[in-house]
């Protein structure tokens, strides 16, 4: 079966070779993938400033005005689930820096496939 476009022997498969996969969801594809037997981590990468990030996809002219307004009328309800299911995403990692969000994905994922060790306070 397909989770959102993501073929589940794609993934077994992987996992069957010891590595991890990555892959971008909308907060449907997560409470589908939650249904399974898969056990990911799931990581909210979330603009806090919602006029930097609407400003950041005009910039990159690649979306209509009705898709630059759904994405932002999102990022609340992606926060809200944050605070009001805690847990539901195990890290947050604030977007407004592009820079500094990789910096702290990247040491998320390597803590998560305990490639470094993680620090106390970085991961939920």
């Amino acid at each position: 079966g397909y989770y959102y476009g993501l073929g589940r022997d794609a993934v077994e498969s992987v996992a069957r070779e010891g590595l991890a996969t990555c892959v971008h969801l909308e907060i449907e594809g997560v409470r589908s993938l939650k249904n399974t037997y898969f056990k990911p981590r799931y990581i909210l990468l979330v603009p806090m400033n919602k006029e930097k990030y609407e400003g950041h996809l005009r910039r990159k002219g690649l979306f209509s005005r009705p898709e630059i307004e759904e994405a932002v009328s999102r990022v609340d309800m992606y926060i809200k689930i944050s605070q009001d299911i805690p847990g539901y995403f195990d890290a947050v990692v604030n977007t407004d820096e592009l820079d500094e969000a990789f910096t702290e994905l990247s040491f998320l994922v390597k803590a998560y496939l305990g490639l470094e060790p993680p620090a106390v306070d970085s991961i939920q």
